[in-house]
């Protein structure tokens, strides 16, 4: 009886051992990876700062755009720390579901208009939201709905480079590789700098798009139907995929970088 549970003791050590070595295959794999795509990044950048023009530009008007509000829709989809129960109750944890962020206002705080690109939805025939590309002018002090595809859009143009007057605009760590470049452009989201006192996810920054009706079924607010039509779309199931000299900041690369796979497509 003995034998036969070193046996199986050995073949749980060895099993356990095998599973050791592959997870650290994958994370030195991964980290491999990631080490590769910021090589790539900042080789794309540094061919950009050869145009003067780029270089000119270069980050001159993140201060000139700031995050009034997060936009979201529905019940869930994201979790955020909730501090007023932290506060209420005297935990150290207090995990909440919150709706997921599909946008967001911004505002021109700065002295010349800005140019932006977006969609205005309208409802065809056959009850589905349709896109008509346009392109608007935010006025100095105008405030503006964005979609994160065109928040994206908007902030990883040269002079702002993914910095704005009040935060930056990040890629997702859970967001996987995408050959969609909408889909890369939504995996992008705004967050606001360190020390600031707002959270993303609160009631006094979010704004709810969606309302949710007697069936429990969620449809966009009228105000906001012109940008976020689209959420009330039928959903198509997705196909499944495999999964040195001056320092410029990480935000300005990475800006610059998704701005050049952007040129590329027809966003």
């Amino acid at each position: 009886m003995d034998n036969v549970f070193d046996s199986m003791q050995a073949l749980n050590t060895e099993e356990v051992a095998a599973a050791a070595a592959d997870a650290g295959e994958k994370k030195a794999e991964k980290q491999a990876l990631k080490k590769a795509k910021k090589a790539e990044m900042i080789a794309a950048f540094r061919a950009s700062m050869q145009d003067p023009q780029f270089r000119a530009v270069l980050s001159t008007a993140s201060n000139s755009l700031k995050v009034v509000n997060s936009l979201g829709f529905g019940e869930n989809g994201n979790i955020f720390i909730n501090k007023d129960t932290l506060a209420s109750e005297g935990r150290e944890h207090s995990i909440a579901q919150t709706s997921v962020i599909v946008g967001y206002k911004v505002q021109n705080v700065g002295d010349a208009p800005i140019e932006y690109q977006t969609e205005e939805w309208t409802r065809g025939e056959n009850g589905q939201y349709v896109a008509n590309k346009v392109t608007k002018v935010l006025a100095p002090g105008a405030v503006a709905d964005l979609s994160r595809a065109f928040m994206t859009l908007l902030c990883m143009r040269p002079e702002f480079s993914f910095k704005l007057a009040n935060g930056h605009i990040m890629r997702g760590s859970g967001a996987n590789a995408v050959k969609d470049p909408r889909k890369e452009l939504e995996s992008y989201y705004f967050a606001f700098d360190k020390g600031s006192d707002l959270e993303i996810n609160s009631d006094e920054v979010k704004l709810q798009v969606g309302i949710k009706g007697a069936d429990g079924k969620w449809s966009v607010k009228p105000e906001y139907a012109a940008t976020f039509g689209y959420l009330e779309n039928e959903k198509t199931r997705a196909t499944r995929e495999k999964k040195e000299g001056t320092k410029f900041s990480s935000y300005e690369i990475a800006a610059n970088y998704v701005r050049q796979l952007m040129e590329k497509s027809d966003m």
